[in-house]
């Protein structure tokens, strides 16, 4: 078997109840990339957003003399 779809289409004929558990990981799977995107999404809008903070807060210190 050369490739992942190869080796579930011969599981997926030889026994069911694996062929159900390998479904299932793959739809958590699908499941966890979208959380762990989500998360970095997150991440970056938090960092943005803490970066323009920074920025005011230094404008507003170098305004003054």
């Amino acid at each position: 078997m050369k490739t992942w779809d190869d080796y579930k289409n011969h599981v997926s004929a030889v026994n069911y109840e694996i062929a159900k558990d390998i479904k299932e990981s793959e739809e958590i799977a699908t499941i966890v990339s979208s959380m762990i995107e989500q998360r970095n999404t997150l991440q970056q809008f938090l960092l943005s957003n803490r970066l323009k903070k920074s920025n005011v807060i230094i404008t507003y210190l170098i305004s003054f003399p």
